[in-house]
């Protein structure tokens, strides 16, 4: 059995009688179905590998983010302390004001992560599209079969 990666060909019309011309024109159209699919199966391949490779590449820019922010929302809370304010509404209103900065970085660290998944499902995307335009078998010339049908 042929990988799945394989392009099949050239046709083989000796085994097609020589007026046979749909014989020559289905077994092309069955390479070339044949063919489809294995692009198909290979990109798909080819897609899963890529897009389960980069899927986490923001771990540690997330672990990054929680431990920086919890570092000044600690740091934040002990100046409110020492200054004497720690059990006023102050420190709630700080908390909020960190929390709300770690989610925008998050949000900025999301976006990014998913333009950078869509460019390589675009670019994967095209390539499929490129190689499935341009590989076919040929399919048969109608004027030999012509030519044998008029003897």
């Amino acid at each position: 059995m042929p990988s799945p990666y394989t392009i099949q060909g050239p046709l083989n019309f000796g085994s097609v009688a020589p007026n046979d011309y749909m014989g020559a024109y289905n077994e092309a159209r069955s390479l070339n179905q044949q063919n489809y699919g294995n692009i198909l199966s290979g990109y798909q391949g080819l897609n899963q590998s890529v897009l389960g490779n980069i899927e986490g590449i923001d771990a540690s820019a997330r672990a990054d983010i929680r431990d920086r922010y919890a570092y000044n929302a600690g740091k934040g809370t002990q100046d409110l302390i020492n200054r004497g304010l720690g059990n006023t509404t102050i420190q709630s209103s700080v908390q909020r004001g960190y929390a709300s900065d770690r989610e925008k970085a998050e949000t900025e660290l999301t976006n990014r992560t998913q333009g950078l998944y869509a460019q390589y499902q675009s670019n994967l995307g095209q390539a499929q599209l490129g190689m499935m335009e341009r590989v076919s078998a040929p399919y048969p010339n109608v004027d030999p079969y012509n030519r044998n049908a008029m003897l």
